[in-house]
Formats: C-alpha cells, sequence, structure tokens
C-alpha cells in the first residue's frame, strides 16, 4: 500500500500509541472501545485494526474508529 491513499477510510495511518501502522480496516467485534477516544465503537461502524506489543503473550489487537473525534 502507498502513501497516496493517505486520506481514504481504510488508509494505514502511523499511530504511535499501536507502535506502528494499522493492519487493516473491518469491523470490530461487539463490546470494543477506541483506545483513542475510549468511546463504544458501534455495530457495523468501519475501524482500522491494529496490535499493541506486550512483554509477555500475544500482542493485544485494538481497533480504532476510522472516523476518530481525536484524530
Amino acid at each position: 500500500m502507498t502513501n497516496s491513499s493517505q486520506n481514504s477510510p481504510c488508509s494505514m495511518p502511523r499511530d504511535d500509541r499501536a507502535g506502528g501502522q494499522w493492519e487493516y480496516g473491518t469491523f470490530a467485534p461487539e463490546g470494543e472501545t477506541c483506545p483513542a477516544c475510549m468511546k463504544p465503537i458501534q455495530r457495523l461502524e468501519p475501524v482500522h485494526r491494529g496490535s499493541l506489543e506486550r512483554q509477555s503473550g500475544a500482542p493485544l489487537v485494538v481497533y480504532r474508529h476510522v472516523k476518530c473525534p481525536k484524530g
């Protein structure tokens, strides 16, 4: 993927909280909360999927609103 699609809802913007780039656009499982704005993610709302590295265990999967109020 090139950076020319940076404004696309499915682009993968840099996010230092997630330790890099978002993996892909998708829909979150029920009950997920956006780590940037701390608001619940609604059913069928487009999100970016990413992961956070942990010292022990598998990476933690996170979902963030494509159009998050926090940017």
